[in-house]
């Protein structure tokens, strides 16, 4: 009884287990973090704003002295649907993120510090309900059946990862640029189905784990960047489980309150190359990929692959007060939908993502930002018939202030 137990706990305790991040470029690892992003996503190797102390730390050292404080609202619209038998569920709500980035430079010395959602980013909801299909198990007594994972009553999903990065770069000479910070991480998962009459569900975790960067200045018209952020430790205790569905009764004989579950946050390794074509213009590429083999989730991480994306963006100077950016991004999540086919409320399917954007210089001291981008997904339809379809639109706004 209890190996039947754990698998149709399994399969119903997977709706907790699910990303409602919009933009994430992988699994968990979010990269659209800032409106300067949504401009022109190549930002690795970028230097120009307060936000490289997300995307380019040990770059934070060549920023212009002085305290820079950055602040980005960005609203993600989605249309997010899956199918089966003709019927389809959606879920069409937006999600709204502050990010705040700052460095603060003085001489070699640069110090940095960002609060902003590196996994995750809101949540899902499906008013109509949804489907994660049917899961085969093996009862002791009635032998081989069907479970019919499907809800018709409101579903709300949210899973978020908020954290600050922090930390110190350093000028090594006029070339070389390193940094070393530390980020604290804290996870939150919640579902709740029928507003949580029939199900109502929650964990968290919190964990840390150190970052490192390098900042090259090849020449006068170069840059090139490295990030590498390390696994953080993510071990999830439940808080509760409760509701009226028949199958509640069952998960929290295996999934009880205080049961912890590991999911850690993979580590990532992101590298980028600026050159200034013409000193109007700028050009730029990123890599990024995430560790996701290495991330102890509990056994499902053999299942997946390495998840990646590549970027590349252009810049161009119209004015001395108005910028021009855009740019393109491929990213493959690596989330083997053969793993387990019951992720339909939100599948990592790989994307591709055109972006454009405009920044004014108000004053010597406040910039404002503007950007939007949609994200094209290519649709999944599992092994039992379950097709999913999504589509995004990204659109931020940002504020950045130079205090001297």
């Amino acid at each position: 009884m209890k190996g039947f137990v754990l698998r149709v706990g399994a399969g119903f305790f997977a709706a907790l287990l699910i990303s409602s991040s919009a933009m994430a470029s992988m699994v968990d690892n979010q990269s659209s973090l800032t409106a300067d992003f949504t401009r022109m996503p190549a930002r690795t190797a970028a230097s120009d704003a307060s936000d490289a102390s997300i995307f380019n730390p040990a770059g934070s050292a060549w920023l212009e002295e002085g305290l820079h404080v950055g602040v980005s609202f960005k609203a993600c619209f989605k249309d997010w649907q899956h199918s089966r038998n003709g019927e389809t569920f959606e879920a069409d709500n937006a999600n709204f993120l502050p990010p705040f980035h700052s460095v603060y430079r003085n001489g070699r010395l640069g110090l940095y510090a960002a609060v902003t959602a590196f996994g995750g980013m809101g949540k899902a909801d499906y008013d109509d309900g949804f489907t994660l299909g049917s899961m085969p198990v093996v009862h002791p007594i009635a032998g081989p059946m069907m479970v019919d994972l499907t809800f018709r009553d409101k579903a709300e999903f949210t899973y978020v990862v908020p954290g600050l990065t922090t930390g110190v770069s350093w000028q090594l000479n006029d070339s070389f640029a390193v940094s070393g910070g530390f980020r604290v991480l804290h996870g939150i998962m919640e579902v709740e189905i029928d507003e949580g009459e029939q199900l109502d569900a929650s964990m968290d975790a919190t964990g840390g784990a150190p970052v490192f960067g390098l900042s090259w200045r090849a020449t006068d018209k170069l840059d090139i960047s490295l990030r590498h952020e390390m696994r953080t430790k993510m071990e999830y205790e439940v808080d509760k489980v409760e509701g009226s569905h028949p199958l509640v009764s069952l998960v929290k004989g295996v999934v009880k309150e205080g049961s912890k579950m590991r999911r850690d946050f993979p580590a990532q390794t992101a590298m980028g190359v600026m050159y200034r074509i013409a000193p109007k213009w700028r050009v730029a590429v990123d890599g990024a990929m995430a560790w996701q083999k290495d991330a102890d989730r509990g056994g499902e991480e053999k299942g997946m692959g390495n998840g990646y994306y590549v970027a590349s963006g252009v810049e161009c100077d119209v004015t001395p007060k108005w910028t021009l950016g855009a740019g393109y991004i491929y990213c493959d999540p690596k989330d083997d939908r053969d793993r387990f086919p019951y992720l339909t409320v939100n599948p990592k399917l790989k994307y591709q993502v055109v972006s454009a954007g405009v920044k004014y210089r108000y004053s010597d001291t406040l910039s404002l930002s503007f950007s939007v981008a949609p994200y094209f997904y290519d649709s999944c339809t599992t092994p039992q018939g379950i097709k999913m379809e999504k589509k995004t639109l990204d659109v931020a706004f940002g504020v950045e202030w130079l205090l001297k």
